[in-house]
C-alpha cells in the first residue's frame, strides 16, 4: 500500500484561507444569481465564524437546512474554521424524516434560510435536546451573518476536543438508509477528507484553472468533492439553479456557457442529462469543455462508457470511482480507456485501490473473490452515536507501520481479475442504489409495517438495467380496506421520494416458503 504524506496535509479551512489571500478577486463561487471572489467569501467566513464563537458553538455539531448556494458554502467553511461538525439536511425531506434526523443528531444549532425559520421553529420546540435556531442573512457581496431566531435553553455541547490536534476532529455527518427503519449518520473525519482532496488534486492535476460544477445534493457525500476540490486548489465552483441541474436542455447550455471542465456525477443521471445534446444540433458540443468526468454511485456499463467517450472531447478523461460513504468518498479508481478495448464483461471495473488503501476479498471460494473489505487509515470515524453498528462494520487491523489502520466491510461482492483490477458483482444484503443514493429495503418495509392496518409488507427491487435505476415495488398484507394510494401517501410523508416504491400492491396474505420465510422471488415475479 502506497501511503499518502498525511503530515503535509493542512486543515481544509486553513487551505482555503491561504488561497483566499493568494487568489484575491479571482471568482471562488459562481451561483445562479451572484458570484463571489475568494477575498469576499473569506470575509463572510470570518464574519460567520465570529458569530459561532460568540454563541459558544466552536467544535459543536451544527445542522444545515440550506439550499446549495453561496450562503451554504460560507456557512460550511465557517463551521470548519471553528472546528465544528456540519450536518447537511434537505428541506424537501418529509417532516417525519427531518424530525428523525434532528432527534438522532441532537445538533447544538440548526442554520436555515429566513423562509424556513417559522416552519422549523415549531419543530425544534418539540425536540428533547436543546438546539439554537440560526438564520443566515445577507448577500455574498456585503457578507453573510447569523441571526438568532430561537435561543437554546442550555449551553451548547462540543463534539470535537479543541485541545486535541485537528487531525482527530470529526467534520461532517451524511445520512444513509438504515435497515432497522432509522437512517444512519456516517461521521466523517477531517483528516480523511483533507487527505482525499489532496490526493485527487495531485493525481489528476487539478489546479487554479479548474471550473467545477456543483451537482450532487448536499446531503450526498459526493457534494464534498464538488465543494472542496475547487476551493482547495484555487479554482472556481459553479452552482446551477435548481431547475437547471440535469435539465436535458438547460443543463447542457449551462455547462457550455460556463465552460465547465470538471464534473462529478452518477452514470445513469449524467447519461440522461447529456444524451439530448448528442442529437440536438443546437446543443451539440455543449460538453466539449469537459476535461475530467468522475462517475460514481452505481455501476458504469461498458456500452454507456463507450457512448460517453464518443461524445466527449478527445482530451477528456472518464474516471470510474468507487467507495461507500463510510470510506470517505472513494477508495478505488479506474481511468476508462478511450475505446474501452480490453474491458471484460458488461460493467466497467472498479479499478485498483487509491493511495492509502488496500482491498481484501473475504468469504469467497478463493482469495480472488468475495466481500470487498477496505483497509485504510483514512476511513470515516464510524456511525454517529451508534457504537454497536460501528463495531460491527469497522475493525482495527493496526500494524507497526500503520497504527491507525482499520477495515470496513462494505457488503459489496466482487472479484479481482488477472490484471489485478477489481470488479463489482452485487450485494450481500437487500441494499440498492437509486440515483446514487443508498436504499435499504428494510427501512422502507419498516415504514410500511408501522402504518395502521398493515399486517405485513415486503419491498423488492428489479435488477438495475443499463442506464436505468432499479425499480422499487412493494406488497402489503391488510385485512381492512387500506387502499394502495393511502399506502403510497403514507410513505411519501415519511421517506424521501427516491425511497418510495413505484409499484404498490395489496395482498390478502404474503406468500411464504416451506420454511416460513417470505417468498421474495414470487413477489418479485408479480411486477
Amino acid at each position: 500500500m502506497q501511503r499518502p504524506n498525511a503530515q503535509s496535509v493542512r486543515p481544509l479551512a486553513e487551505t482555503f484561507a491561504h488561497l483566499a489571500a493568494a487568489r484575491g478577486e479571482h471568482p471562488a463561487v459562481v451561483g445562479p444569481r451572484e458570484a463571489v471572489s475568494y477575498a469576499a467569501l473569506q470575509r463572510s467566513v470570518v464574519s460567520l465564524s465570529s458569530g459561532l464563537v460568540s454563541r459558544g458553538l466552536e467544535g459543536a455539531v451544527i445542522a444545515m437546512l440550506l439550499p446549495s448556494d453561496l450562503a451554504y458554502v460560507a456557512t460550511m467553511l465557517s463551521i470548519l474554521d471553528r472546528r465544528g461538525v456540519f450536518a447537511p439536511m434537505d428541506a424537501a425531506w418529509p417532516e417525519a424524516r427531518l424530525r428523525s434526523a434532528l432527534e438522532m443528531t441532537r445538533p447544538a444549532a440548526l442554520v436555515v434560510t429566513p423562509e424556513q425559520a417559522e416552519r422549523v421553529s415549531g419543530l425544534l420546540a418539540t425536540l428533547a435536546s436543546p438546539c439554537e435556531l440560526l438564520v443566515v442573512e445577507g448577500r455574498a457581496a456585503e457578507g453573510f451573518r447569523f441571526n438568532t431566531v430561537r435561543a437554546a435553553t442550555e449551553a451548547p455541547q462540543r463534539h470535537n476536543d479543541l485541545t486535541a490536534p485537528w487531525t482527530e476532529d470529526s467534520l461532517y455527518l451524511v445520512y444513509t438508509s438504515g435497515s432497522t427503519g432509522t437512517p444512519n449518520a456516517v461521521e466523517g473525519s477531517h483528516l480523511s477528507l483533507a487527505v482525499f482532496i489532496e490526493w485527487q488534486a495531485r493525481t489528476f492535476e487539478v489546479g487554479p484553472e479548474c471550473r467545477v460544477s456543483q451537482l450532487a445534493p448536499t446531503t450526498f457525500d459526493v457534494s464534498l468533492r464538488d465543494f472542496f476540490l475547487p476551493l482547495c486548489t484555487g479554482g472556481t465552483l459553479y452552482i446551477p439553479a435548481a431547475g437547471t441541474r440535469y435539465h436535458p436542455i438547460l443543463f447542457p447550455r449551462w455547462v457550455a456557457e460556463h465552460r465547465i471542465n470538471l464534473m462529478h456525477s452518477v452514470p445513469s443521471v449524467f447519461k440522461l442529462a447529456s444524451e439530448v445534446s448528442w442529437t440536438n444540433a443546437k446543443l451539440k458540443g455543449s460538453f466539449d469543455s469537459l476535461r475530467k468526468l468522475f462517475l460514481s454511485g452505481e455501476r458504469l456499463y461498458v456500452e454507456d462508457a463507450r457512448q460517453l467517450q464518443a461524445h466527449l472531447s478527445p482530451d477528456a478523461q472518464l474516471i470510474n470511482f468507487y467507495g461507500p460513504s463510510e470510506c470517505t468518498l472513494i477508495k478505488t479508481c479506474f481511468v476508462v480507456p478511450r475505446d474501452c478495448a480490453g474491458l471484460e464483461g458488461d460493467v466497467v471495473p472498479l479499478g485498483r485501490p487509491i493511495e492509502g488503501c488496500e482491498v481484501r476479498l473475504d468469504g469467497g471460494p478463493d482469495a480472488l473473490s468475495g466481500e470487498l473489505v477496505l483497509e485504510s487509515e483514512f476511513l470515516a470515524k464510524g456511525y454517529y452515536r451508534n457504537p454497536e453498528l460501528t463495531a460491527a462494520k469497522f475493525s482495527s487491523v493496526a500494524r507497526p507501520d500503520a497504527p491507525r489502520l482499520r477495515a470496513y466491510r462494505t457488503g459489496d461482492l466482487g472479484y479481482r481479475d488477472g490484471q489485478g483490477l477489481l470488479h463489482f458483482t452485487g450485494r450481500k444484503d437487500h441494499q440498492i442504489k437509486v440515483n446514487g443514493n443508498r436504499v435499504e429495503l428494510g427501512e422502507v418495509e419498516h415504514c410500511l409495517r408501522r402504518m395502521p392496518g398493515v399486517s405485513g409488507a415486503v419491498v423488492v427491487a428489479s435488477d438495475a438495467r443499463q442506464g436505468a435505476d432499479p425499480i422499487l415495488s412493494c406488497v402489503y398484507a391488510s385485512d381492512g380496506d387500506l387502499a394502495e394510494d393511502q399506502v403510497r401517501a403514507h410513505l411519501l410523508q415519511h421517506l424521501p421520494k427516491y425511497m418510495v416504491p413505484t409499484n404498490v400492491r395489496r395482498m390478502g396474505e404474503l406468500p411464504l416458503l416451506t420454511n416460513g420465510k417470505v417468498d421474495r422471488k414470487q413477489i418479485a415475479s408479480l411486477f
